[in-house]
């Protein structure tokens, strides 16, 4: 019975995926809408799906972990680099967006903020049928917004794979204390770091040798790197597939899958196929089981079509804000609007944890095939009416929308200029405030004398109180710099104001994180009273030095 079970999904599967990729749609729908035929016709027939499909969950297992592996080497992290500030702005704009939706969403389906915020990284990501309905409609939009859209896409990649790590390591808690967030933080990141610099040295000691020299063997390192740093990434507290992913990423910086592409490929198809006809099977059970399933279907369908118009939305705007033309910005909103299966995957895997129900996780996967269904429907008839929509928009509109997109960049600037020395002072105070940890256990541990916790909670504050003043410096002279610059127009008047906000917003943030790091720290209640006292002094003393010279400044220009 488990060969019939195993035999029928894999059949189903593979007739429905040829048929919806013949229509244009990804082949994920049709491995889930072929799971749950075959579920239909399985239980009818009186043979118990559940136990049958165990014997698949190896191939499902290693199929997921070679999509996260290529999906690791996809990722164009030069192109991110170069096109960073392009990149932050575009995707700022997308991701208030889908916060808001998801916010929407989640009120809709009546849950909290756990589930809100694994919506939102389930919407953060298009799917990879969009990537490759980009490529063939090449036309449709030029060549500066199709590589926008490329690098896009890769920086979605990568934040879902990070935040997911996050909530796996970490979880989700409204009352999460700031400090304790960070250096959550700080600890996943130095993981990810270690096993990228282990990857990177393995991969270039095997890139110089001829071992790889032929495709059998390449393919034999490229599967046993995925599997061997999915369980390492496993074993330290991290996700398998974030594993397979740091995998992937290494192996793209020394090596190339184009000429292994189709056995990876290969593998990869029949473990997806199997996870996601086990996902459809899963689903038709729930919907059997669950009282009222066929509601949580339609709750699904609702969903997935305010996911692909808050999707739809954000990419116009991000795009149309960053200096693509209006054509280009509503093509792009086409393309990218359906919700990546990779959403999917990892909300599953969060239901395993117990961070999310049964319930949620069916909404979303409905939700999501909804969204990839709508895509195969809405492009083909739609792309080609863009040009013709264009022209409809009035002159004063478009300029409108030029201006919009020159006031906004130029606010990037300024809170690039504001944040940067936050994330430097932040990364800064958590790497001291974790080596004087260490320390201190250290010091208990050997039972040294008591003055030495003392003198090293002192010099690990004072040292993190000299960066707090160095970065605070740092942030107000750029802040002045900007507010000094003339207005032009009045409605630069409003760019000024968002300056002043960002501004104010990075100094109150800067402190916040100082007086957070403090407790954890110092262990004498006097001297957090002097350092406190000292640090404000000090603040206050850059502030009006700073002031003074901006007004002499001034003055001078003034005079000549």
């Amino acid at each position: 019975m488990d060969t019939t079970v195993m035999l029928c999904m894999l059949t189903s599967s593979a007739v429905f995926s040829w048929v919806f990729r013949k229509l244009g749609v990804s082949d994920v729908v049709g491995y889930i809408l072929g799971g749950v035929a075959a579920s239909a016709i399985l239980i009818h027939a009186g043979i118990d799906v559940e136990t049958g499909l165990i014997y698949g969950e190896p191939l499902r297992w290693l199929g997921l972990t070679l999509l996260s592996f290529t999906i690791g080497v996809s990722i164009g992290f030069r192109k991110i680099v170069e096109n960073m500030h392009r990149v932050v702005a575009a995707e700022l704009i997308l991701y208030i967006v889908l916060w808001m939706a998801s916010g929407f969403i989640a009120w809709m389906a009546g849950v909290g903020y756990v589930e809100r915020t694994v919506l939102f990284i389930v919407l953060i990501d298009s799917s990879t049928v969009a990537t490759v309905a980009l490529v063939r409609g090449w036309s449709a939009v030029s060549e500066y917004a199709r590589d926008s859209a490329f690098i896009q896409t890769s920086m979605e990649d990568l934040l879902q794979f990070i935040l997911f790590t996050l909530v796996f390591a970490v979880g989700i808690s409204v009352t999460l204390d700031l400090f304790k967030a960070l250096v959550h933080v700080f600890i996943v990141v130095g993981l990810s770091t270690l096993l990228l610099t282990v990857a990177r040295y393995l991969l270039k000691f095997l890139s110089r040798t001829k071992f790889i020299a032929n495709r059998e063997n390449k393919f034999v390192v490229a599967v046993g790197m995925a599997i061997l740093f999915a369980s390492v990434a496993s074993a330290i507290g991290l996700p398998p597939l974030f594993g397979a992913f740091i995998a992937g990423i290494s192996f793209s910086i020394f090596l190339s899958l184009d000429d292994i592409s189709d056995m990876i490929n290969g593998v990869k198809n029949l473990g997806l196929l199997l996870y996601f006809a086990s996902l459809g099977a899963q689903l038709y059970l729930g919907i059997l089981n669950l009282y009222r399933g066929l509601d949580l279907v339609f709750i699904g369908v609702v969903l997935g079509l305010i996911a692909f118009l808050s999707r739809m939305v954000g990419v116009f705007l991000a795009m149309l804000l960053t200096g693509n033309s209006i054509s280009d910005s509503m093509s792009l909103a086409l393309f990218l609007t359906p919700l990546s299966e990779m959403g999917i995957v990892f909300i599953d895997i969060l239901k395993q944890r117990g961070i999310v129900s049964t319930i949620f996780v069916t909404e979303v996967t409905v939700a999501v095939t909804t969204t990839v269904l709508l895509f195969g429907i809405v492009i083909p008839r739609s792309i080609n009416k863009v040009d013709r929509i264009e022209k409809l928009i009035p002159l004063r509109i478009a300029n409108l929308f030029r201006y919009l997109s020159d006031l906004y960049m130029k606010r990037i600037d300024v809170a690039k200029s504001a944040l940067t020395p936050i994330i430097r002072f932040t990364s800064a105070s958590l790497f001291l405030t974790y080596i004087h940890s260490l320390a201190i256990n250290i010091i208990e541990r050997f039972q040294l004398p008591i003055i030495l916790s003392i003198v090293l909670s002192i010099a690990t504050s004072l040292a993190i109180l000299l960066i707090l003043i160095t970065t605070f410096r740092n942030i107000f002279s750029v802040f002045l710099k900007y507010i000094a610059i003339p207005i032009g127009k009045m409605g630069e008047i409003f760019g000024k104001m968002l300056d002043l906000l960002v501004g104010g917003l990075a100094i109150v943030l800067q402190i916040h994180i100082f007086y957070e790091v403090l407790p954890k720290i110092l262990i004498i209640e006097p001297t957090y009273a002097y350092i406190t006292l000292v640090a404000g002094a000090t603040l206050l003393t850059i502030m009006v030095y700073e002031l003074i010279k901006y007004y002499f400044r001034i003055s001078h220009r003034s005079h000549i």
